[in-house]
């Protein structure tokens, strides 16, 4: 489904509804806070967008969360502001809200594996080496999951980083 709001096209893939009734059989209230920061992180990206000079050209939720894609050319500055802006948006919301979720979505973001807002900035920043250093950073992040795996029976950060490796080899 895709729709136009403020001359952005909003896209909603069918995997996102999925997600959204499989957790909703779980339990709704960490979906909704998780949808909640999930949105204003994509609206502290929007925002900088839009003050550096940019336009968002499309909004997509999808099973794998919410992504906002652009075609606006940017300096270097003006680009890593646009990407850092979501992880300050969460951080904010830990500090004044306490919101575990948010601290989450921060770390999670900051990580330097692209596509993740700190990957797209190590690659703006280090054209070359990049892919090395997204790379050796998904390693440790995988075995980081496996170990929480193996400590807590949780799984939801292999899935992500599942996710990752897929876009990784694909992309």
């Amino acid at each position: 489904m895709s729709i136009r709001l403020f001359g952005v096209t909003v896209k909603v893939d069918f995997l996102f509804y999925t997600v959204i009734c499989i957790s909703l059989l779980n339990s709704g209230q960490l979906l909704s806070k998780l949808l909640i920061c999930s949105i204003c992180h994509e609206a502290g990206h929007i925002l900088m967008l839009y003050c550096v000079g940019g336009k968002a050209d499309l909004i997509k939720l999808s099973g794998y969360g919410i992504a906002l894609k652009y075609s606006s050319k940017l300096s270097r500055v003006r680009e890593c502001l646009v990407l850092l802006s979501g992880p300050a948006v969460n951080l904010a919301l830990y500090i004044f809200f306490n919101s575990e979720i948010s601290l989450l979505l921060f770390i999670l973001n900051l990580l330097p594996v692209y596509p993740l807002d700190g990957g797209r900035v190590i690659s703006i920043l280090f054209p070359n080496i990049y892919r090395y250093i997204s790379l050796f950073s998904l390693i440790v992040f995988t075995v980081i999951s496996i170990c929480i795996i193996i400590r807590y029976k949780a799984f939801s950060l292999l899935f992500i980083c599942i996710y990752l490796i897929i876009y990784s080899c694909f992309y």
